[in-house]
């Protein structure tokens, strides 16, 4: 069934989910070596990598 606006409200959700993922992943890496944001992606020096692999954040699984 559909309700009006009930659209809206999942990708608002979605959206705010995914903007904190994104800033305690940044807070996580230090943000003094965040290159680049946007509102999907994060640059940083490959040297931070190690901290997101130890957090299980990025690994050899997708998804």
């Amino acid at each position: 069934m559909n309700y009006p606006g009930s659209l809206v409200r999942i990708a608002s959700f979605t959206t705010a989910r995914a903007r904190t993922k994104l800033v305690s992943t940044m807070h996580l890496i230090g943000e003094k070596y965040i290159i680049y944001c946007d509102t999907d992606s994060l640059v940083f020096p490959y040297s931070r990598m190690s901290i997101l692999e130890h957090a299980g954040i990025i690994g050899e699984k997708l998804g």
